[in-house]
């Protein structure tokens, strides 16, 4: 079957290539420097060989606590995200139909957390380990655990 241009799917993000998919709470305590993130987790993103996964799901999720006042974006948020989002230190994985079809697969003990659960159907559809603290996620078994 032939798509006409505008029917074209992106190129997609590789399964193999995809080591890691790292969670929005992993991604600000990484970028930030901050003790929060376990020095064994930080160790491991380090000797990755390409850089982890990160949902778009999750820069939205950063706006809104900036934006509660739960996080600081100082001094500048749109300078912080466009300081986050180099290519070097993430590949962002856009939402796209097969991850919206997961969704409706989730396991119902899966909170119902909007970026978790964008977050889960991501790595179930790149079939890819999460790097999270999160025991919510963790225990509803949405996910696997990305074991460093």
């Amino acid at each position: 079957m032939v798509r006409r241009r505008s029917q074209r799917r992106a190129p997609a993000i590789e399964a193999k290539a995809a080591v890691v998919l790292i969670d929005t709470h992993v991604w600000v305590w990484w970028i930030g420097g901050l003790s929060r993130l376990p020095e064994k987790y930080r160790d491991a993103l380090r000797r990755l060989h390409e850089p982890p996964l990160l949902s778009v799901i999750s820069l939205w999720e950063v706006s809104l606590l900036a934006q509660a006042a739960r996080i600081d974006l100082a001094p500048d948020p749109r300078r912080w995200m466009a300081r986050a989002t180099r290519a070097e230190l993430v590949r962002l994985v856009q939402i796209d139909g097969a991850i919206a079809a997961q969704l409706l697969e989730l396991p119902r003990t899966l909170p119902r957390d909007p970026a978790d659960r964008i977050i889960a159907a991501t790595a179930r559809t790149l079939q890819v380990p999460v790097l999270t603290v999160d025991r919510q996620l963790l225990a509803s078994g949405a996910v696997r655990r990305w074991d460093v």
